[in-house]
């Protein structure tokens, strides 16, 4: 008997097996269940540099008191938040961390369907959270220098 739903000689009431493979597998990949067998590294050097540039504006603006350089280095300061990129350690592919949740190459896929965790090193939010962290404390530390200094 053909396994096939739209050949004449299945049947539904005796034929179950493909019934069973396909209520498994969902069609589309849960954004939750992805995440535990991504194997991606955080790249914020974007965001770092264009962080950096965001201070340089906001002090220069505060030297020449110009309010509208200011506006436009906190504009800058904030948007480099978005700036944070993702790469695969599997596929090599490279993207915005805003859609690093959404990334399913076929390694990340196969390791779904076995249920193979990957997690050799730190999620991609453990490692946002530590550069996260650094940068705050740089800018801080940079601020705090700068200031000592005048």
């Amino acid at each position: 008997m053909d396994n096939d739903p739209r050949s004449p000689l299945f049947d539904p009431q005796l034929d179950t097996s493909h019934q069973l493979s396909t209520s498994r597998l969902p069609a589309v990949l849960p954004i939750e269940a992805i995440g535990w067998h991504q194997r991606l590294v955080v790249n914020p050097l974007v965001a770092i540099l264009s962080s950096l540039a965001g201070v340089a504006l906001i002090q220069h603006a505060l030297r020449t008191r110009n309010l509208a350089l200011f506006g436009t280095g906190v504009g800058v300061l904030f948007l480099s938040l978005l700036l944070i990129q993702f790469h695969c350690r599997d596929c090599g592919a490279t993207g915005w961390y805003l859609h690093a949740s959404r990334h399913a190459c076929a390694a990340v896929v196969a390791r779904w369907r076995q249920n193979v965790l990957a997690r050799a090193g730190w999620s991609a939010r453990t490692q946002l959270l530590v550069w996260s962290y650094v940068m705050v404390f740089g800018l801080l530390g940079y601020a705090v220098f700068t200031l000592s200094r005048m």
